[in-house]
């Protein structure tokens, strides 16, 4: 801006300077008791060279910028000051017409308040599924459960090798039967059945069917021997014996008379003498 373009005083040049510098020393002033200058003004201050006190150069009000007439055309609006050109202007610089440069950057403030915690954001997507872990250690046995049902029955296996021959059981009850025809009208039996001795006579005829046959206990004659095993008949004309043959090898014998129609069995059981050896 042009010293000619500024509001004039009405006190004249000489008050007017006065009051430029009694401001400018109060800025300055206030700028050195504050410590703050903002870059623009530290620059201002640097290009400009140090009034000396025994000399004070007065406004010559004259103009380096040359002044155009003004063009018939529409007033532009004038723009804000800035902050640099407000402080050139308090210090008392030449109008040049142009702001000069930007002074350097002044240092980096303190570090401010944290700021409040942002909103949580929206949940991303699920992440793709992670490779197989290696596996586990065996666990420990689990409680015997409950006994099943029974299966069905296999197949019979293979033959196995013959065992070796038990012990000889007790003796069991002997049987036997021994039989003959006296004549051709009858027939003679004996029979050992469960440890008892029978003698029989029937009567036999040239064609079936055959007579009944008539029994006699012999086990109940005295000195019978309970442990026979074997038995045999014989018949003599009117005479007939009926011997056994007993577990431990005894031969006992029996008389009975059997002429005509006798068939008397009631002697005791004798022991044969001169035993089989």
């Amino acid at each position: 801006m042009s010293p000619e373009n500024r509001t004039r005083s009405s006190l004249g040049p000489i008050p007017r300077r006065r009051a430029w510098l009694t401001g400018t020393t109060i800025a300055s002033i206030a700028l050195i008791v504050t410590g703050f200058a903002s870059p623009a003004v530290a620059a201002a201050q640097q290009a400009r060279p140090a009034a000396d006190s025994s000399s004070v150069v007065m406004p010559s009000g004259g103009d380096n910028c040359k002044v155009e007439k003004p063009k018939k055309k529409k007033p532009k609006k004038h723009r804000s000051l800035t902050d640099a050109e407000q402080a050139s202007l308090a210090l008392g610089g030449g109008d040049k017409c142009k702001v000069g440069p930007t002074g350097p950057t002044g240092p980096t403030g303190p570090k401010g308040d944290t700021g409040p915690t942002g909103p949580t954001g929206d949940t991303g997507p699920t992440g793709a599924n992670g490779e197989t872990g290696p596996t586990g250690p065996t666990g420990g046995n689990g409680e015997t459960g409950p006994t099943g049902p029974t299966g069905p029955t296999g197949p019979t296996g293979p033959r196995g090798p013959r065992g070796n021959t038990g012990p000889t059981g007790p003796t069991g009850p002997c049987a036997d039967i021994d039989s003959l025809d006296p004549n051709d009208a009858e027939e003679f039996s004996a029979v050992l059945s469960g440890g008892n001795a029978f003698v029989g006579r029937r009567n036999t005829n040239p064609m079936p069917p055959q007579g009944n046959y008539s029994w006699v206990n012999l086990s109940n004659n005295d000195n019978y021997p309970t442990n026979a095993c074997s038995i045999s008949i014989v018949d003599h004309g009117n005479d007939s014996y009926v011997k056994v043959l007993t577990t431990t090898g005894q031969v006992w014998e029996t008389h009975g008379v059997t002429n005509d129609n006798n068939f008397i069995w009631i002697e005791p059981w004798t022991l044969v003498v001169l035993q089989p050896s």
